[in-house]
């Protein structure tokens, strides 16, 4: 006689759970930095063309479809390929040119994250 075991969907208490450390206040700030580098990386062209020329690998875009998306696309900046790229792109004197950043400032602040 077969016997079945009742789950509930994997996926769903998967997503449940990454909430749940999502909230987390530590978390939390580092996912929202991650959304903050890859929001200013694709919203802006001239920001995205001289991160593929530096980057071998492409960023993970956003989306808001399950939580879990957000620490895919953490386990995706800190990629090596990823990151160096960025890295290599902020210092580029072509970046600090064209009129990207408007404010020091936050050449500054960009430069801390990576």
């Amino acid at each position: 006689m077969a016997t079945y075991i009742y789950t509930r969907c994997t996926c769903h208490c998967l997503d449940v759970l990454f909430e749940d450390i999502g909230k987390l206040t530590w978390v939390k700030l580092v996912i929202d930095n991650v959304v903050k580098i890859v929001t200013f990386v694709i919203m802006k062209p001239i920001v995205l063309a001289l991160f593929r020329k530096f980057s071998s690998k492409d960023i993970i875009k956003l989306a808001q479809t399950r939580f879990a998306y957000m620490f895919i696309m953490l386990a995706n900046l800190l990629d090596e390929r990823v990151y160096n790229g960025l890295r290599a792109m902020i210092v580029f004197v072509e970046y600090t040119r064209k009129k990207v950043l408007l404010k020091p400032k936050r050449l500054k602040r960009y430069m801390q994250l990576c």
